[in-house]
């Protein structure tokens, strides 16, 4: 059978989907990017917040238009949406062929294999596993025993290190979504990153909910130190990225720790959401303006540190003097990377009863302010960089007139922040250069191969 796997969502997502495409390889399934070409398409779906939710419905009516003109026999809708939404979705979209779980995403290879000819309508009942009341240990947990049919060029790739999250912020759906927070074994963590160096990948990329948690379920204690020091063993890794940290949850040491092994990306990603003591407070957020101030004061003193943050804005009770709080500590930050979203009311989030929610129209006009001050920021910090050599891994080849290729410097993450377009002549893609930037505009940078 033809399948083609559809990913929506965060890289998490992307590493959930390679799983199910590497059962799908390994049971001798025939795999295409296609949509068109394929006999099964399974849609692995996100459903954060409410465009998540909108985008993943559009694709499956998408998809389903297809399967009605004859192009596709048979179509899967799993992932959180289906955790969150599953009867739903099943009255919604009744021309579904199979709704699965969280839990139920390595058996999508045995499901398929077992789904009659006949058109008959199968449905999988999401396990109650997941469940908040249950232990951390419970529900599916990556393990390198699975296949795992990478999708990223071949020179990076996401290394999940955890799923589910303990962590109770009260805008967010997630720990109901995807469970406690449950921690991989650093051995089988290890023989994975080894896998992945050993089929060419340099740098690796760090994903959980929340990666500086990561062992106080399986250990009781924090572990990621640990982790990145073995991390930092393997020979041909060149950059260790760290994804999704928590302000409330670094320590000295882990600082230090990124600060001394010279694997590790000299690159935090470090979502702090606001600034207001009490919005902080009612976001359960576990940290304060204080704590913030002086977490990033030390982070600073890493050499070459590039900081990446995003905030929320529209939080219910948010006032002009809280955003005016949040862009003034902004201005006196210049984080290199920033993201913003509207704040969405989340139905079971604890946030979706609070009183004073904000008109989307102020949402929208504070969200436009932010990344406006934003822009201008990066625009300084990038222009600065004029006339300076930076290292560079070459991601592809560029479809830019006058530029060969596409790159990112150890300050820039893949997908989410600025790109580097580089000038030269023999430049392969996996391959680290190093170039001299010519120029900047509000997020990238323009070079030539030295």
């Amino acid at each position: 059978m033809i399948t083609s796997v559809i990913t929506l969502g965060c890289p998490k997502n992307l590493v959930d989907s390679e799983i199910i495409l590497g059962n799908l390889a390994q049971s001798g399934f025939l795999l295409t990017d296609s949509v068109d070409n394929a006999h099964l398409v399974i849609i692995n779906t996100c459903a954060f917040i409410k465009p998540a939710v909108l985008e993943a419905k559009e694709k499956i009516r998408e998809v389903l238009r297809k399967k009605r003109s004859g192009m596709i026999q048979k179509v899967f809708v799993v992932g959180c949406l289906v955790q969150r939404y599953k009867q739903e979705l099943e009255k919604e979209f009744p021309e579904v062929d199979a709704f699965l779980g969280i839990d139920y995403l390595a058996k999508v290879c045995a499901i398929a294999k077992g789904l009659p000819k006949a058109d008959k309508k199968t449905y999988v009942r999401t396990p109650r596993s997941l469940s908040l009341s249950l232990s951390a240990k419970s529900g599916h947990t990556l393990r390198v025993a699975e296949p795992r049919l990478v999708s990223t060029p071949r020179h990076y790739a996401y290394l999940k290190i955890a799923d589910g999250c303990d962590n109770r912020c009260s805008y967010c759906l997630l720990p109901s979504i995807r469970g406690r927070f449950r921690s991989r074994e650093i051995e089988d963590i290890i023989s994975e990153a080894r896998m992945l160096a050993k089929s060419g990948v340099k740098e690796l990329i760090l994903v959980a909910q929340d990666t500086t948690f990561y062992g106080q379920d399986l250990y009781h204690r924090p572990m990621l130190v640990q982790l990145l020091k073995q991390l930092n063993r393997i020979q041909s890794i060149i950059w260790i990225r760290l994804l999704y940290t928590h302000p409330a949850h670094f320590t000295d040491e882990l600082i230090e720790t990124i600060a001394e092994l010279p694997r590790v990306a000299k690159y935090i990603d470090l979502p702090l959401q606001h600034i207001s003591d009490r919005l902080l407070a009612q976001m359960n957020r576990q940290v304060n303006r204080r704590n913030i101030e002086e977490l990033i004061e030390k982070l600073r003193k890493i050499d070459g540190l590039t900081l990446r943050t995003s905030f929320i804005v529209g939080f219910p009770s948010e006032t002009d003097k809280d955003f005016a709080e949040l862009l003034d500590f902004i201005r006196q930050q210049e984080f290199d990377h920033l993201g913003c979203f509207t704040y969405y009311r989340e139905k079971g989030s604890l946030a979706y009863s609070f009183r004073n929610q904000i008109p989307e129209k102020v949402k929208i006009e504070r969200f436009n302010t932010l990344m406006k001050l934003q822009k201008s920021i990066s625009q300084r910090r990038l222009f600065r960089l004029k006339g300076q050599r930076v290292r560079v891994l070459i991601d592809t080849f560029a479809r830019r007139k006058g530029y060969n290729c596409v790159g990112r410097t150890e300050g820039n993450a893949p997908e989410i922040d600025g790109l580097v377009y580089i000038k030269g002549r023999g430049i392969e893609p996996g391959n680290f250069i190093t170039a001299k930037v010519i120029n900047s505009s509000d997020y990238d940078l323009y070079a030539v191969k030295v």
